[in-house]
């Protein structure tokens, strides 16, 4: 699902080669974390047909073409200098800099990195947003202490004769039992 944002963090945020307002928005899918992104943002990593086009859009600054370098052209953004790339389909394009068309993990990453003119931003950087993981189970042998009793391995065979399968692994989640007095 995507949908436009209009926090007032995502005002204000003007396109650095067409100087026209940028729109921000919102996708989430399911399981994942939401992006941030603004698709109507001018790119040079989008291919062209021939290079005198690419190096037409690269030099527009404010939407006025010829008022940045061409030849050696830099990111607006970042400062960083482009470079050329040929296609296998005989397109021409940028890599490098900053794609303001990409995802951000968050609305105040977004901010920084397209309001940044020569590498300069006038917000500070923001923290990386939370990440969640989930930590790995180690399989543990099964020992005396952490055996499961009869009347559980009982149960378990009669769940997978009812269940109709011919194999099943039971595996013990229960740890070690603790020893001392409970609180």
């Amino acid at each position: 699902m995507t949908v436009k944002v209009t926090s007032t963090l995502a005002a204000g945020l003007v396109d650095a080669f067409t100087g026209k307002p940028l729109s921000v928005v919102m996708t989430v899918a399911p399981g994942s974390p939401p992006l941030y992104s603004c698709p109507d943002a001018f790119s040079v990593h989008a291919p062209r047909e021939t290079l005198a086009e690419l190096q037409d859009d690269v030099s527009m600054k404010n939407g006025i073409r010829g008022l940045r370098d061409a030849v050696h052209p830099t990111d607006p953004y970042t400062g960083a200098e482009y470079r050329l790339v040929v296609r296998p389909d005989g397109k021409f394009a940028y890599a490098g800099g900053l794609n303001p068309r990409r995802a951000f993990l968050s609305l105040e990453e977004l901010r920084y990195h397209l309001s940044m003119r020569g590498g300069k931003s006038p917000f500070p950087k923001p923290e990386p947003p939370p990440r969640v993981t989930r930590p790995e189970r180690k399989e543990r042998e099964l020992s005396e202490e952490n055996a499961p009793s009869d009347a559980t391995l009982e149960a378990a065979e009669a769940a997978v004769v009812k269940a109709g399968m011919k194999r099943a692994t039971l595996v013990s989640m229960a740890g070690p039992a603790k020893k001392g007095k409970r609180k």
